[in-house]
């Protein structure tokens, strides 16, 4: 698989300086590396380690070593070391860890592999089994879970961003993936808070909320890749709705500094990482076409009522006021990134 965008990388890079960010001599377990937001971080960090000499460990807990090769073969084993196992039932850990982040989720039909248990026993068993291993240090490691939005239930269309100090859904759960998704990480919360109160770690709850940039599914349940899937192969971008529901995105390499910076500060919580300039997902799409020169059409099939998903602003972490410019050019940047690579 195609590295990220250099520009993304020393963007990146300069937020680590700018935040007076300190990894060096750090090690790092990471969870669900070959994963969107996983493999981002994990690449992030193998820049600054290149970039800064940092003299980092990084280690990546994968299911498929060959898929993590491919995505990391511009990096050597010295700088990168692979694990294969499934978190839940890893039965030992070698060496010390300063910081974990456990991202390991399904979230796509590819990685479900069509068992539903797969959520829960990734996310909670997987936290339990991590901190469990981890032993008792001298110091607690730094521990991030990335948790979701989802926590919160569905957002009401007159609820215009959802706060930090929203309660999270306690009840009316039915069966389907994204309940299940959802309870999970309600759970694993309630898990790392727990652990952070018996001083086992420093326990983070990042609660990620819609992204867009390199590496996210195109053809997955996510609506800026549905658009730029069409506006690629057909040049056209397809509304399947009447394009009303309300989404941000927060480009992928914000995502990483925010994710960065709470993994430095290391302060326990629950934080937001996402952007709070909600659009329809109307004008997202004209967005989408303007960038990638296709033209927006509409499906009406779906006739299910608008939806909304968009959080408050988490000013404890330090992040770039919105433009409309940036992202366009953020959307140029994931285009000639496509453009360049397999079609996912």
């Amino acid at each position: 698989m195609k590295t990220l965008p250099i520009q993304d990388l020393e963007r990146i890079a300069g937020y680590y300086q700018a935040n007076h960010m300190d990894f060096v001599g750090a090690s790092f377990l990471i969870t669900g590396g070959t994963g969107f937001v996983g493999s981002w971080l994990t690449e992030a960090l193998l820049y600054l380690n290149r970039e800064f000499e940092l003299g980092l460990k990084i280690t990546c807990l994968v299911r498929d070593i060959s898929k993590a090769e491919k995505i990391f073969a511009k990096y050597s084993p010295r700088e990168l070391n692979f694990v294969e196992a499934d978190v839940a039932w890893l039965t030992e850990l070698t060496g010390s860890y300063s910081h974990v982040f456990h991202a390991a989720t399904p979230t796509t039909d590819r990685s479900l592999k069509g068992d539903l248990g797969n959520i829960r026993a990734s996310s909670v068993l997987g936290a339990s089994n991590l901190v469990g291993l981890l032993g008792e240090g001298s110091k607690p490691p730094i521990f991030l879970h990335t948790s979701s939005g989802a926590v919160y239930g569905p957002q009401s269309m007159d609820l215009e961003k959802l706060s930090i100090s929203t309660p999270v859904r306690t009840s009316s759960f039915s069966d389907s993936i994204s309940d299940l998704y959802a309870r999970s990480k309600i759970e694993t919360e309630k898990y790392v808070n727990e652990a952070d109160s018996q001083s086992k770690i420093l326990g983070i709850n990042a609660r990620l909320f819609a992204f867009m940039g390199p590496r996210l599914p195109l053809d997955q349940h996510f609506a800026i890749g549905n658009f730029i899937s069409g506006a690629v192969t057909d040049k056209i971008v397809m509304i399947k709705g009447d394009g009303k529901s309300v989404r941000s995105y927060l480009y992928a390499a914000e995502m990483t500094c925010h994710l960065l910076f709470l993994l430095s500060a290391g302060i326990p919580g629950e934080f937001h990482v996402g952007s709070d300039n909600g659009f329809e997902l109307s004008r997202w799409a004209q967005i989408v076409a303007e960038v990638f020169g296709a033209e927006v059409r509409f499906l009406n099939e779906d006739t299910s009522p608008a939806t909304r998903y968009v959080p408050e602003r988490d000013f404890r972490i330090p992040q770039l006021e919105y433009s409309h410019s940036r992202d366009l050019e953020n959307l140029a940047r994931w285009r000639d990134w496509i453009a360049q690579s397999e079609l996912p």
